[in-house]
């Protein structure tokens, strides 16, 4: 059996750093204690039984570990736990785990080395079978789990029976005749989600109903996701009806619901597992409540647990199955009623905006909200997508008064704002963003100043912010892997600060490089198009302190500085699964979210597709920082007026409700990203998307992605043209085989010719 002594070897520490780690009596670094954790976990080592058990004899504490407080269901337990270990002279010490395993870990050691009398689990890891084995069963330590039943390990465990609760929701809707029924749950990896679904497939099978995958939405329940998941449920057809596993999740289900018009209990209904309670001012209007007794299983578990505190070797294992009261009585439920169609569906007679747009996260998230204006004003917004970015560009410039149908709205990358004012596409909007009705102080400065030209206003921003940083937070903080590079690059593994340091971790997370690799790839690039390259280049070029042209507007592609970052970024492409060039921005997301990549640099657009693997792709948690270098650039895309637009009122009343204090905090639950300040403030939304903590300080850095500087005989430059002969020097090399000296004098040569086009003086 391995004792105190092999740990400390194993892990490279005194045995009293062992020690302390295992006792909490003193503050260790967080990578030693993993180090030693590690190491545990490795040879299986185990405290003193013996000793530990006899200062279990008189001890009266019990550990508790839940999820979080803010769940009405949990907070039940907590009470009925409470009031049990009181009467039986036990006090309680209640940790939260707020959804990460990490913490989860760490609180269970904690209490273990505190020797806590047993344990009370609702965990997010149950099928981290080989923890609970190593820490509650080798140690005996008595615990029962609740709700999520641990994978591969026999113990107590005590739940509802969520299965036949949903299941006697969806056959009593079927025979309601409700066909379109959705469901929406936590992630089907822990056992009482997983039986929501159960039941819910089981009664449309037995009802002889087909089941639709899109009426499934997962969420991490908490009441901003199951925001999210209800306005995409609801995006294509709205369903007959919504079957919840939290009264938290329907919380945010029916706000959604609200602000798309559709009334619960009317226009759809809505049912939730629920607890027990007599108020009914506790209940959601229109919403049916189940009638868990979670007070009732907080004091069966405790009562349980101490009895096994009194007998840990000789008491049997028990399994507590509890039956949600709703299933004993009859639901109410009024017959399905033939609805109107809703709001945003064209309808003769209506007003209507056309807007014209680039398919982007951020137009999805506005296709979805701008529902509730279209209720509110009783107007048809119409929206007309075009998948090629450049092809956007032309349909812009080639509107006109001639043309049927004429757009009201475009959506435009902000690097094409000077060029679209300055040749007069767009509206002069500064009365209106200027005047007393409309929100612009609360709008983010950076975002803001995205929207003037020669000190007019021409557009409001619908998305912004900066690129950032995103890596494997768990691989980054594996014990193994942190000595594993250290040992190799004589420097800690952490979050890169240099793009050397990038390309130094991108090898190490190369299996190819690194045989021991956890990921195929350190990386992905992408640059399908150049509007995805450019950023890629431009964000080396400016971290090493090259451009493309400097202050007076002189072109200076041929520099010592821009051949650094180029011989930066090709040795980022000896990490990649794929040339820059066949990669597009969705395939590095989903590389990075199914573990293929370890690290990702992407804006925050995109950044809350990441929130949406998290809980079901993504191994582990991700990490955010500031990007490589510290010179993000910024990004974004704003909506502008059409100067022919025949709804200009009605099209600024929609810039003032776009730019309204609810509107952004729906916007950022859809898309992860906000351009108005509130959501930066807002620590539900925060915890939700992280990553928004470092946007505001990335502004500081941040370099803006536009043309050269117009004079008095040129002609404003649209930033497509030189990014385009930026991207052709990466062509050169990687295609034609030129040197990076080479491709950079083509492209000074190439640029020159540019300027002169425009005209600039050479």
């Amino acid at each position: 059996m391995a004792t105190l002594k092999d740990v400390a070897k194993r892990a490279g520490v005194s045995i009293a750093t062992v020690s302390c780690c295992l006792s909490g009596a003193k503050n260790v670094r967080v990578e030693t204690k993993l180090r030693v954790m590690e190491a545990i976990e490795e040879l299986g080592y185990i405290p003193n039984s013996a000793a530990r058990n006899l200062k279990l004899r008189s001890s009266k504490e019990i550990g508790v570990v839940l999820p979080d407080i803010n769940d009405a269901f949990y907070a039940e337990i907590l009470k009925g736990i409470s009031s049990q270990s009181q009467q039986e002279g036990y006090i309680i010490n209640v940790a939260f785990s707020y959804g990460s395993k990490k913490s989860e870990s760490e609180k269970i050691e904690e209490f273990i080395n505190k020797n806590v009398a047993g344990l009370l689990i609702l965990s997010c890891q149950p099928e981290n079978t080989v923890f609970f084995k190593g820490r509650i069963e080798k140690l005996n330590i008595p615990t029962v789990f609740m709700d999520r039943m641990p994978e591969g390990i026999h113990v107590n465990f005590a739940s509802f029976d969520n299965y036949g609760t949903v299941y006697y929701f969806t056959r009593n809707l079927l025979q309601k005749d409700y066909k379109d029924i959705a469901l929406i749950t936590g992630a089907h990896h822990l056992s009482s989600q997983k039986a929501c679904l159960r039941g819910y497939m089981d009664a449309l099978n037995e009802a002889g109903r087909p089941y639709h995958k899109e009426w499934v939405r997962v969420t991490n329940m908490t009441k901003e996701d199951a925001f999210k998941a209800a306005m995409l449920v609801c995006q294509k057809k709205i369903p007959h009806a919504i079957i919840s596993s939290s009264v938290t999740m329907t919380r945010g289900i029916w706000e959604a619901l609200d602000i798309q018009g559709i009334t619960p209990g009317k226009d759809i209904q809505v049912l939730t597992l629920g607890e027990e309670s007599w108020s009914k001012s506790d209940r959601l209007p229109g919403v049916t409540h189940s009638s868990r007794t979670a007070f009732t299983m907080g004091t069966s578990v405790a009562g349980l647990l101490i009895g096994n505190i009194a007998k840990p070797y000789t008491l049997e294992k028990q399994n507590l199955s509890f039956t949600d009261d709703i299933v004993f009585t009859k639901l109410n439920l009024p017959a399905r009623a033939r609805r109107k169609k809703p709001g945003g569906i064209s309808s003769s007679g209506r007003r209507s905006l056309r807007i014209l747009h680039y398919e982007i996260p951020s137009t999805n998230s506005i296709k979805l909200v701008s529902r509730c204006f279209s209720n509110l004003y009783d107007v048809d917004i119409i929206y007309d997508s075009i998948g090629d970015i450049m092809d956007l560009f032309q349909r812009i410039v080639e509107d006109g008064p001639d043309l049927d149908p004429q757009y009201d709205i475009f959506v435009f990358d902000v690097p094409w704002k000077d060029y679209l004012a300055d040749n007069h596409y767009l509206e002069d909007i500064t009365e209106v963003v200027e005047g007393p009705d409309f929100n612009r102080n609360h709008i983010l400065k950076e975002n803001m100043d995205n929207c003037y030209y020669k000190n007019r206003c021409v557009a409001i921003p619908l998305s912004g912010g900066t690129q950032g940083m995103y890596y494997r937070q768990d691989l980054f903080e594996k014990a193994s892997s942190m000595k594993a590079f250290k040992d190799k690059y004589k420097i800690p593994l952490r979050a890169p600060r240099t793009w050397t340091e990038f390309n130094g971790i991108a090898e190490f997370f190369t299996r190819s490089c690194n045989p021991y690799s956890p990921t195929e790839y350190g990386t992905s690039v992408s640059g399908k198009t150049d509007g995805e390259l450019a950023p890629e280049l431009l964000i080396r070029l400016w971290a090493e302190g090259g451009k493309m042209w400097n202050s007076k507007n002189r072109v200076c592609m041929d520099t010592p500085q821009n051949e650094k970052a180029f011989q930066v970024i090709l040795e980022t492409l000896n990490y990649v699964q794929r040339s820059p060039f066949d990669t597009s921005i969705e395939e590095i997301i989903e590389d990075f979210c199914s573990g293929k990549t370890a690290m990702l640099v992407t804006c925050t657009e995109y950044a809350g597709e990441i929130r949406s693997s998290i809980d079901t792709n993504v191994i582990g948690k991700v990490g955010y920082t500031m990007l490589p270098g510290k010179a993000p650039m910024t990004v974004g895309w704003n909506m502008g007026l059409s100067r022919y637009s025949r709804n200009k009122e009605l099209a600024h009343e929609y810039f003032r409700w776009l730019c309204q204090k609810d509107t952004s905090y729906y916007m950022t639950i859809l898309g992860g990203q906000s351009t108005l300040v509130y959501p930066y403030h807002s620590n539900e939304i925060l915890e939700l998307y992280p990553w928004m903590r470092v946007v505001q300080d990335s502004f500081r850095y941040s370099h803006s992605r536009s043309g050269p500087v117009k004079t008095v005989t040129s002609r404003v430059m649209c930033s497509s043209s030189p990014e385009r002969i930026l991207c052709n020097v990466m062509r050169n090399i990687l295609n034609q085989g030129m040197s990076v000296k080479e491709a950079l004098r083509v492209g000074q040569i190439e640029m020159e010719e540019l300027f002169r086009e425009y005209g600039y003086p050479m």
